[in-house]
């Protein structure tokens, strides 16, 4: 029975170890990843509305330099203002599953006033109609791409949704199950239950570990260099709030041990005074 009880002891403390390392991940991940807010403050962090502009200009600017037009048509196309909504709104839309569906009415309104300025300044009128129209939708596509990613992102937006589901019901479910290994522990009198606070410590760590060594973390690059930016920042964060976490568990379940260490030998000063004493 003894054995049995061990071995149980054991079985359920590694058990517990995992259901709380996972539960831990599952609570990063919900508090960033998934978090529209959390995001947003790493876009803000990282200048990514100004460089989401910049990029978006100079791509533009690019683009323009065979279409005989100046610069000066782009003067106040692209605010920061509006690209922070857009972005927002963007955002909003990947974290209800919905695609997204940009207007491009007021910056296409605006394109083509700066062009009739810049042809009135100038004595200067239209000679082909079609050119000119395809001309003002290539430019508006430049913006659209870059707050919508290129459509990168409409592949995964309703997985993305789901996923949030699925980890919203997987930490209920570990919740649940990291208690019932605690209390399964606490009726078996496991003796170094404080084990579990350690192990489980020592696993989120060793996760970031090799995560570490996987993966090439500064040299990522998906979609744009701002884009990539912001990602490697928030992946940095991710495994740093999952080391600050790993750490404290470890630290307290070392806790844990020394108090349990130093109860024991209280207890066994106390019956060495009473064997004497009787």
């Amino acid at each position: 029975m003894n054995k049995i009880k061990i071995i149980l002891g054991y079985l359920f403390g590694f058990l517990a170890s995992f259901f709380i390392a996972c539960l831990t991940i599952l609570l990063i991940l919900n508090g960033t990843v998934f978090n529209k807010s959390y995001v947003t403050k790493r876009l803000e962090k990282n200048n990514y509305y100004e460089n989401v502009q910049k990029e978006i200009i100079d791509d533009m600017k690019a683009y323009m330099i065979s279409s005989g037009l100046s610069e000066e048509i782009l003067n106040n196309l692209v605010s920061d203002k509006e690209i922070r909504k857009d972005t927002n709104n963007f955002l909003t839309s990947i974290y209800k599953g919905e695609t997204y569906k940009f207007s491009d009415e007021n910056i296409r309104a605006r394109l083509l006033e700066n062009i009739d300025a810049y042809l009135n300044k100038h004595n200067l009128s239209i000679t082909n109609q079609k050119m000119l129209d395809e001309f003002v939708d290539d430019i508006v596509q430049f913006y659209d791409d870059e707050i919508q990613l290129y459509g990168y992102t409409n592949q995964v937006v309703s997985k993305f949704y789901k996923i949030s589901i699925i980890i919203d019901k997987a930490i209920i479910v570990l919740g649940i199950l990291s208690v019932v290994s605690i209390i399964v522990l606490l009726l078996l009198r496991f003796e170094y239950i404080y084990s579990v606070v350690s192990a489980s410590g020592l696993i989120l760590l060793f996760i970031s570990f090799i995560i570490r060594i996987k993966i090439d973390i500064n040299n990522i690059y998906i979609i744009s260099n701002t884009f990539s930016t912001v990602l490697i920042d928030l992946l940095k964060s991710i495994i740093k709030l999952n080391n600050i976490i790993g750490f404290l568990l470890f630290i307290f379940g070392m806790i844990l041990a020394l108090i349990h260490i130093i109860f024991q030998k209280k207890e066994k000063i106390s019956k060495k005074v009473l064997k004497k004493n009787n």
